[in-house]
């Protein structure tokens, strides 16, 4: 049988969108995903089928039909992003490393925009997860950490 890896890092990745920094309190369940892709560490929302997903594009998001972040997976298929039909990892509760759309600081509040990013402020058809906050301070545009209760 061949090797299946033959070179290997020194040190493990920096943090990306999507990783789940401490599986202690982390709730992750498994949906199907109903839009076309979804990033890492995107928020998601019900979709149309039971165990469905879809990303923000494809629905109004709100509070009601927010279901969690998209996680990292080593066997997705495009790489970086899930692809329509896959099985995604959905975090429901736990802490998960994301991008802000502003900047950020550790304890504030946390918003899920109309176009599905994360921020600390309201704005147009935004709406805040219930028991969340940011964990890791972020500037604008660059990757933090947000904890879901």
């Amino acid at each position: 049988m061949p090797a299946i890896q033959t070179v290997y890092s020194q040190f493990i990745g920096s943090a990306t969108p999507g990783f789940v920094s401490d599986m202690t309190q982390a709730d992750i369940i498994s949906r199907t995903l109903e839009s076309a892709s979804a990033g890492l560490g995107v928020p998601l929302f019900q979709g149309a089928k039971d165990r469905g997903v879809k990303v923000a594009a494809d629905v109004t998001p709100s509070a009601a039909l927010f279901l969690g972040v998209s996680v990292y997976d080593r066997a997705i298929l495009d790489g970086n992003a899930y692809t329509q039909g896959e099985s995604l990892r959905v975090l429901k509760k736990g802490p998960i490393v994301v991008t802000a759309a502003v900047t950020v600081a550790a304890g504030d509040p946390v918003w899920v925009t109309a176009t599905g990013t994360f921020s600390n402020v309201t704005s147009t058809g935004a709406f805040q997860i219930p028991n969340a906050r940011w964990d890791v301070s972020a500037a604008s545009g660059k990757i933090g950490a947000i904890f879901i209760k």
